[in-house]
């Protein structure tokens, strides 16, 4: 009994890691494209083109994938090398230290600070894979493997949705006049922190220690194996195309409605929440309802 709770402790510890993770990816969206496409906003120069806002904004909103590529292969090797919790503990405190300085950095109207803040939580939010692997390590069949890896795939559709109403409300003083672009990284904080007590309490370490070399350049070295693979990489890149051109419009949809339809921070947000929730049942009942009579590749097709 007492092991089965604390697996039940530690599972819910990872499920609310992954959550916290992708709420982060989530929050900016309705945050950035208002804050650097307001002339009156003066994060920027009031002379400073359109264009040019438009260009640092897909910068800012590319450097946290782009540090999560990089980051995510040497959290998942100091994860095996140090145990999974340490790996953790680590990524959640620097994660936290990095939404402290998004939120002072917009409240200080700094730009260079908020994008080392991007690039720190980036890094640091990038521990899916240690999320994964104790996943994995707590499922104790195949079978509650794939229950358990399903669960994730509904926490991120969830986290998205939420991000974006935090991000959207919390970040617009039209809905109360002490919401800022801060507040949202300031929640953000908040819960990264009562993460960290979740990790330190209820999360057992479930992995055996490897020694293994670290690689700064994994994330490229996967992708090099994965087109090497000659029976999926086909499937994979069908899937980069398509993942290429959905994010090219979900990322500057902000753009084109504020630039056409005057939204604000909170519409945004309620943008992103009603594309979550679509995103949710294509994902989840329609995928399903498909899997009873068609092959994934047909599905995929």
């Amino acid at each position: 009994m007492k092991t089965s709770a604390k697996k039940k402790f530690s599972f819910v510890s990872i499920l609310f890691t992954f959550f916290v993770d992708n709420l982060g990816w989530s929050i900016v969206f309705p945050i950035f494209a208002p804050l650097f496409l307001d002339p009156q906003n003066i994060i920027f120069s009031s002379d400073i083109s359109f264009s040019t806002r438009t260009t640092l904004l897909g910068v800012f909103l590319a450097a946290f994938p782009f540090a999560q590529f990089f980051g995510a292969p040497l959290l998942g090797e100091f994860a095996d090398r140090s145990g999974r919790k340490k790996a953790l503990i680590l990524s959640i405190i620097l994660t936290f230290v990095g939404y402290l300085i998004s939120a002072w950095s917009i409240h200080a109207h700094n730009l260079i600070w908020l994008f080392i803040a991007r690039i720190i939580t980036g890094i640091f939010s990038g521990n899916l894979s240690v999320c994964l692997a104790a996943i994995s390590d707590l499922s104790v069949t195949e079978k509650a493997k794939a229950r358990n890896f399903g669960f994730l795939s509904v926490l991120a559709g969830f986290s998205f949705i939420i991000g974006a109403f935090i991000g959207g409300k919390f970040s617009d003083a039209t809905v109360y006049a002490f919401f800022t672009p801060a507040v949202p990284f300031a929640i953000a904080a908040i819960l990264s922190f009562i993460n960290f007590f979740f990790i330190i309490f209820a999360f057992k370490e479930s992995g055996d220690k490897k020694l293994v070399k670290f690689d700064f350049l994994e994330g490229i070295h996967n992708i090099q194996k994965a087109l090497k693979a000659k029976n999926i990489k086909t499937i994979y890149i069908i899937y980069f195309l398509f993942v290429f051109g959905w994010t090219i419009l979900f990322q500057f949809s902000p753009v084109l409605v504020i630039k056409k339809f005057h939204f604000t921070n909170s519409k945004i947000g309620d943008l992103a929440a009603f594309m979550g929730i679509c995103w949710a049942i294509g994902s989840w009942p329609i995928n399903k309802l498909l899997s009873k009579s068609f092959s994934p590749l047909k599905i995929l097709e």
